[in-house]
């Protein structure tokens, strides 16, 4: 049987049992003769965060720790001299890793992590460095420098060295900063196929630049700040056909094949298309098409205008530990972006504006050795506009003279779509598209990690938002020629007789919601060194969105195959509530054990 947890219910699991993803680190010490090292120091840095865990290895030389995910590296303390044991451990959600490590008898360190009897990961063996390394105390900053190619395996600790630098506080300034710049263009670009002899190279330039900076405050509060800009400008080699001024004109004797009059069905004299039977918004739609620009007669016109795109992005992280188990941090990530898109035809392309912003607040604090906490929200907003060059453009696509057309407001003014085969279609199809995306998330985290066991727990809340949803365009219609009546497609344009017209009406704007949860409970137990036994218990609920419009409508019923007395419900209608139907028009799914 299944009940319905309720809002009291819901609020409990989340406070008393928040979601876990934590990863386990169990293993032991010993020395040459395989006896245990007791009171033998490990220090976890986890290499995203900075974040440093500290854990002693009891009597019998075994320690047990619950770890966040990702990637460490792991330093051995013994007689007050810190060795590195392992450059970078993956750990990833709910893993549990075991860590055997060897003391020998002139004080030399070394590791060995496997995963239910995997092979090694990167072992690192300190000789005799106790003079030259920092004891962990005074770790408190880590320079950090991409590997060589030459050294793929970090064979030597001299090369690890060079890998990452422990220095003490005493040695580092409060701030920490870097510079960038990468910049190319085309005059070291080879001409490729389709780009026209005697003419210059499409364009391309690409700039990259940017700056870090890092704070450490008093109190261990650090600040971190980047900024990040990209700047590209891309020509293009757009090829297409597009009909000759002769054609724009009515003539079609070099057409080579025969043109009839789409209404008598007679050949047209001359292969000529007679200037008062060209319509009215076909003559105004003339001036939009190019003239060839190659002589090649199958793709006689290119477009080289270029691609521009702008990227702009900031982030700022603070990070704070209350104590030696509890760290809080904060990151905001603000990103901006343009675009200049081309199609085949120069009066026509779109422009793309972007604008991303994530917010997350973190606290994770570790309860004992073997019980982990962590709480986060976070906040995300997404914003997508894709117009036309048109969009804007007030009265432009009343200019036309086509009945029937309207926008709905200036960003969707613009062209028809017109699909013309043979030819070059052009018009501002399907644009505008654009979108809001609000998203809400609240989770939290717990583990357990007795011995030989990986307990987690947990709960999580998300909302979804989804504002001024549109992306049809339609309602400036699109027609299609084919040369059904005339034998040619841009002679039937000329004559006015489409094989297909369409256009939408009322609104194609969307303003949907959803609010979803989880929990979820599980348990990995360690029977032995290769085999592992993972029990786990979880329910998601996911409702439909709803809109809060009432726009939507649905087939009611929904079947896999829906009888034929059928009927189409709209959201919100009289009918929908007789029916019993959600907001959303189908039920929610409360089975999703």
């Amino acid at each position: 049987m299944i009940r319905r947890v309720g809002p009291g219910g819901f609020l409990f699991l989340l406070v008393a049992c928040p979601a876990l993803f934590a990863s386990t680190m169990t293993g032991k010490a010993i020395d040459s003769t395989g006896r245990p090292v007791p009171a033998l120091r490990l220090l976890f840095l986890n290499l995203e965060t900075v974040r440093k865990t500290l854990v002693e290895t009891d009597s019998q030389g075994a320690f047990s720790i619950a770890l966040e995910p990702g990637d460490y590296s792991v330093y051995g303390d013994k007689a007050g001299a810190a060795h590195l044991l392992i450059w970078a451990l993956r750990l990833r959600p709910s893993e549990q890793r075991y860590l055997e490590v060897r003391v020998n008898a002139r004080g030399d360190v070394s590791a060995e992590s496997k995963e239910s009897g995997a092979p090694a990961e990167v072992v690192y063996r300190q000789e005799s460095a106790a003079q030259t390394d920092p004891t962990l105390a005074s770790i408190r900053n880590y320079q950090v420098q991409p590997l060589e190619t030459s050294r793929p395996g970090i064979p030597s600790a001299r090369l690890l060295a060079d890998v990452v630098n422990p220095f003490a506080a005493k040695k580092g300034g409060p701030f920490h900063g870097s510079l960038y710049e990468f910049h190319r263009n085309d005059n070291f670009d080879a001409r490729n196929f389709f780009d026209p002899v005697g003419r210059p190279l499409p364009e391309y330039k690409r700039n990259q630049f940017g700056l870090t900076l890092g704070m450490s405050l008093p109190q261990n509060l650090s600040l971190f700040a980047t900024y990040e800009g990209l700047r590209i400008i891309q020509g293009s080699t757009l090829l297409s056909h597009v009909p000759s001024p002769a054609m724009k004109n009515g003539d079609f004797s070099a057409l080579g094949s025969e043109l009839r009059d789409p209404v008598t069905g007679e050949a047209l004299a001359g292969n000529q298309v007679p200037q008062s039977r060209i319509h009215p918004v076909s003559r105004r739609l003339l001036q939009v098409l190019p003239d060839p620009n190659r002589p090649d007669p199958d793709r006689n016109f290119v477009n080289n205008q270029p691609i521009v795109s702008n990227r702009d992005s900031v982030s700022l992280r603070v990070d704070y530990p209350f104590s030696p188990g509890s760290n809080f941090f904060a990151r905001y990530v603000l990103g901006n972006g343009s675009d200049s898109l081309v199609q085949a035809l120069p009066q026509f392309g779109s422009s793309r504006d972007e604008r991303d912003q994530d917010l997350t607040l973190s606290f994770s604090e570790k309860i004992t050795n073997r019980l982990l906490s962590t709480w986060r929200i976070r906040f995300s907003r997404t914003f997508d506009f894709l117009g036309s060059v048109n969009s804007g453009r007030s009265g432009l696509l009343a200019s036309l003279g086509i009945n029937g057309l309207e926008p709905l407001d200036a960003s969707e003014e613009g062209y028809p779509d017109f699909q013309l085969s043979g030819y070059a279609s052009f018009g501002d199809s399907q644009l505008p598209v654009t979108t809001t995306n609000n998203r809400l998330l609240f989770d939290g985290t717990l583990g357990y990690s007795p011995a030989n066991h990986s307990v987690q727990m947990g709960a999580g809340f998300v909302a979804n938002q989804t504002n001024n949803d549109k992306s049809d365009g339609l309602r400036r219609g699109r027609f299609s020629f084919n040369g059904y009546y005339s034998g040619d497609a841009f002679a039937d344009f000329l004559f006015g007789v489409p094989d297909t017209a369409t256009r939408g009406i009322g609104s194609d704007r969307a303003d949907l919601r959803r609010k979803s949860w989880y929990v979820f409970a599980r348990d990995q137990w360690k029977l032995g060194p290769r085999l592992s036994l993972s029990l786990g218990l979880t329910y998601n609920y996911y409702p439909p969105y709803r809109s809060v419009r009432d726009n939507i409508s649905g087939f009611y019923p929904l079947l896999v195959e829906p009888p034929a007395d059928g009927e189409i419900v709209l959201a919100g209608s009289p009918r929908a509530h007789s029916l019993g139907l959600p907001a959303g028009l189908v039920s929610p799914d409360r089975n999703d054990w």
